[in-house]
């Protein structure tokens, strides 16, 4: 409840006073919370459950920072109309880099999430044993950039290809995962949705012209 309660604030808080009272965005934002706000309570209580060593607690602990970080920065994002940069613009140059703290921040979390899904879907391709499903953060964090994505009108321009590999990647890796562990996993089937979601935020971005 206070997680969604902030999002609300957060995005009240970036909204442009000319675009503050837009409904469209405000059910937008009000589906991001419902969401995530449900998911982060049951990711936190996850996290000394599936972590297993240092290197576990790392990856819980990471997850846990994404699934809260992203509908954060997704909220206010859609609240003030910003779109995530390509993942180029955030890992290049200096010079290149979102001057705009929020878009920065959106970058970065999309790239962290982008990440840890990839590494998720590739470990349960090639070697499932041993191996848990992270259905709740990682739903958590990429319904509100699917959203996002879908809300916002897409930028022109080409695909970006680091965003067009993982996409396809990670749309390759759910159905697999979906026919490996069958309908009768429910988590693996949370978990896939998680992957769809990702895979339709990178395949919707787009590298501005110059």
């Amino acid at each position: 409840m206070l997680f969604a309660l902030a999002m609300f604030v957060v995005a009240g808080m970036t909204a442009p006073a000319k675009e503050r009272w837009q409904p469209a965005r405000w059910i937008g934002v009000a589906a991001m919370a419902a969401v995530s706000g449900t998911l982060l309570g049951w990711t936190i209580a996850n996290v000394p459950i599936e972590s297993l060593g240092a290197g576990g607690w790392l990856r819980s602990l990471a997850w846990a920072v994404v699934a809260f970080v992203g509908p954060l920065a997704c909220a206010a994002a859609l609240a003030s109309g910003v779109s995530p940069p390509a993942f180029a613009r955030i890992l290049g140059r200096a010079a290149d880099r979102p001057r705009d703290p929020l878009t920065l921040v959106l970058g970065a979390t999309l790239i962290a999430t982008s990440v840890l899904a990839l590494q998720v879907a590739l470990m349960l391709v090639f070697d499932s044993r041993y191996v848990d499903f992270p259905f709740a953060p990682l739903l958590g964090a990429a319904f509100p950039f699917a959203l996002l994505a879908l809300a916002l009108p897409r930028a022109k321009g080409a695909r970006p290809p680091a965003e067009t590999l993982a996409s396809a990647m990670l749309a390759g890796a759910a159905i697999y995962i979906v026919l490996n562990e069958s309908v009768a996993n429910w988590q693996a089937l949370l978990l896939c949705a998680g992957l769809a979601l990702c895979a339709l935020t990178l395949a919707r971005q787009r590298v501005a012209p110059g």
